[in-house]
């Protein structure tokens, strides 16, 4: 079987894209021969686009003007440039056309729609370009032109998402989501969390899930992707479920630090995808966080004002409708509150702690752990679980805390070569050399004896306990 290609973007690399399930990439460009329409030629026009700046998927109108319209209405396509790949397009099909006169046109702008020039377009031919540009600011994610409401889903007010333990498991990557929540409750009021852990997922299980990916399953080039599953009903539509993948094999940069050349930042790409979680959409603006791609050594971590105008409008019709059986969802307004936050070291003479900052709601504080002699600080923790490796720990507050500075009692080995014994230390072992016959006892700086052993070989290793 054969197919007939016109564009190259449109129809040729898109077909590519979808088989291989990898992002093109153009060599250099060709021209396909373009079919001559004889009857239209020089026919149609388009003259102007107004207003110049729209939001996408919110139901504004773009209106057209120009001439030749009527004679080309019947198949012809308005193309807009496709937010999810801005280097190419897409066409009007299914979208909601108001108007169309031999002038004028006026079409609701669709919410894949991003910044670009407007096409039209019948049979694989351009019959006609905007002169301007159209800016879109933001774009709000909805289907087949109806609006998706955030709700109260998990009757806790909002959205509850599970990681699953492999998630959980690398510390930093799960701090970097937990800070990236805070950020988007912080400036939108939207009410997520995270709940208990889990082993397994299933797409369609109503669980919302935060994982890593598995067997290969992102195309390469693709860094994290949310996945939602959309529930209608007679007044509406909500997220009935949403779950978040992530990339094994990019080289993540999971630390506070800007990402090196060679690394791609990973709190970036959260904020990105909880952004689609709040329903945003792409929008052509490499500056923008919700543009399609990110590169090396780039990151993104802070919300513009389109940005937050397009979250204010998704939250303000969230938070008043009912949809679907679900009560609305309910603003988080932990930036109104206060909360205690509590420090103590273990052992109580391990350490001492202090805290900078407030225990004001959405405020950034540091609590800083600092050894006593004889001891080395280990860890942050808070309810047996280890939420910070690092003595200084940032974090945002969103919720009282108690958090608990954990000590390691220091051992110590007397370097020495009496009697032809040789004993010195490696990190945390004690390597002993002719000492065949002899009783070795490792003594800590309280006089405790901690390990005593018979020796019988000319080299012998020992792993000193903490």
């Amino acid at each position: 079987l054969f197919s007939k290609y016109f564009i190259i973007e449109k129809d040729i690399y898109q077909f590519i894209q979808q088989q291989t399930k990898n992002l093109f990439v153009e060599i250099s460009k060709i021209s396909l021969p373009t079919k001559k329409n004889k009857q239209n030629k020089n026919t149609v026009n388009i003259e102007t686009i107004s207003p110049m700046e729209l939001n996408a998927g919110t139901g504004e109108i773009l209106t057209i003007t120009g001439s030749g319209f009527d004679s080309i209405q019947n198949g012809t396509q308005i193309w807009f440039t496709f937010a999810d790949n801005p280097y190419s397009i897409f066409n009007s099909n299914g979208f909601k056309i108001i108007n169309w006169s031999d002038t004028l046109i006026r079409i609701v702008v669709p919410d894949k729609a991003a910044t670009g020039s407007i096409y039209m377009y019948r049979d694989g031919v351009q019959l006609a370009q905007s002169p301007q540009s159209l800016t879109i600011r933001f774009a709000v994610m909805n289907i087949f032109n109806n609006k998706i409401n955030l709700c109260n889903k998990d009757n806790a007010g909002g959205i509850t998402f599970n990681m699953t333990n492999d998630f959980n498991n690398n510390i930093d990557a799960r701090n970097r989501l937990i800070e990236s929540i805070d950020f988007w409750k912080c400036n939108t009021l939207i009410n997520l969390k995270t709940g208990d852990n889990i082993d397994k997922f299933s797409f369609g299980d109503g669980i919302n899930t935060i994982r890593w990916e598995e067997n290969n399953e992102l195309p390469d080039g693709v860094l994290g992707q949310t996945r939602s599953s959309i529930q209608s009903c007679s007044n509406g539509n909500i997220q009935r479920e949403t779950d978040i993948v992530y990339s094994r094999k990019a080289k993540w940069n999971f630390g506070f630090q800007n990402p090196q050349a060679d690394q791609i930042d990973f709190k970036s790409v959260i904020l990105h995808e909880l952004g689609h979680v709040h329903l945003l959409g792409h929008v052509n603006d490499p500056d923008d966080l919700m543009y399609f791609g990110i590169g090396n050594g780039e990151y993104k971590h802070n919300l513009n004002t389109n940005n937050l105008n397009c979250s204010a409008y998704i939250m303000d019709y969230s938070s008043k409708e009912s949809v679907c059986g679900y009560q609305p969802m309910i603003k988080d307004n932990a930036a109104l509150s206060n909360f205690d936050i509590s420090l103590s070291s273990y052992p109580s003479d391990g350490g001492t702690t202090s805290i900078s900052g407030n225990n004001h709601g959405c405020s950034v504080n540091l609590v800083s752990a600092i050894s006593n002699k004889g001891f080395s600080f280990s860890n942050w923790s808070e309810n047996g679980v280890i939420v910070s490796t690092s003595n200084n720990y940032t974090f945002t507050v969103m919720k009282s805390r108690t958090l608990i500075a954990n000590f390691v009692q220091n051992t110590s080995v007397h370097i020495v070569k009496d009697y032809g014994i040789n004993v010195y230390s490696t990190n945390k072992n004690a390597i002993i050399e002719n000492a065949s016959d002899w009783e070795v006892r490792v003594i800590d700086i309280s006089g405790r004896t901690i390990l005593k052993r018979n020796l019988n070989t000319d080299k012998y290793e020992i792993d000193i306990p903490n």
